[in-house]
């Protein structure tokens, strides 16, 4: 907010600073993005925007000024590409927010803007998209991984019910019965949860389902391998190759 008065009337939280006030992307840290209707030099900590929104581009959220959801999106996209608009999308239709002009409109009122590009092939992906959250910066890049080596993507962070437990497992790819885990050493170093994780990879394995850890590192250091490796194991074992 203070960053909202301090750029003048008219001005509006925007970019990923909107996206993370609507809780869809991005931690709302370092520098607040504010759009405003004149042109007005950033500052260190203030990054300004200059555009003039119509009304229905602009909301208040927890009384602070900010570009609709899908004007947000829209301008995320311009600085952090397709796969940062996939996730603010998913996490934006989960939560259920709704903007007054949706993304589409706003792509052909917009057909100039940077984000135009990244938008439609973000909406793209999710019209053929088995669904999912995405709630992690390493799903997000390995969804990425996915796209560039033509390989299908996983139901993400799926609930599995292995007799009378319940498991959400991050991706799976139901009909070759494959379970991805993504392992960062923030969610998966403590001794506890590597005992935890062995125990669930153990009952998804005698329940029919086979197993496979990637890191971070694996994404992007040894991706022709991971590709392959997935490419065997995703394509070949589906039902409809046999």
């Amino acid at each position: 907010m203070a960053a909202v008065l301090a750029s003048g009337d008219g001005a509006v939280l925007s970019h990923r600073s909107a996206t993370a006030l609507y809780g869809a992307w991005g931690s709302g840290t370092g520098e607040i993005h504010v759009t405003v209707p004149r042109k007005v030099r950033s500052t260190r900590s203030i990054h300004r925007h200059f555009s003039a929104l119509p009304a229905d581009e602009m909301e208040i959220v927890d009384g602070i000024p900010v570009t609709s959801a899908s004007r947000a999106v829209l301008d995320l996209a311009s600085e952090k590409g397709e796969a940062a608009a996939e996730s603010a999308l998913r996490e934006i239709e989960y939560l259920g927010i709704y903007a007054d002009v949706s993304l589409p409109t706003l792509l052909a009122r917009h057909s100039n803007h940077l984000g135009v590009r990244a938008c439609r092939e973000a909406l793209d992906h999710l019209r053929d998209d088995p669904g999912g959250r995405i709630r992690s910066d390493l799903e997000e890049l390995f969804v990425a991984f996915l796209d560039t080596h033509r390989l299908p993507r996983p139901r993400l962070n799926f609930w599995l019910l292995i007799g009378d437990d319940r498991f959400q497992v991050d991706c799976l790819w139901p009909e070759a019965r494959l379970v991805g885990e993504l392992d960062g050493f923030r969610s998966h170093g403590t001794r506890r949860a590597f005992g935890s994780d062995r125990r669930r990879d153990r009952k998804l394995g005698a329940a029919g389902y086979r197993v496979v850890r990637i890191t971070e590192d694996q994404i992007r250091n040894e991706t022709d391998a991971l590709a392959s490796d997935l490419q065997a194991s995703v394509i070949a074992y589906a039902p409809w190759q046999r």
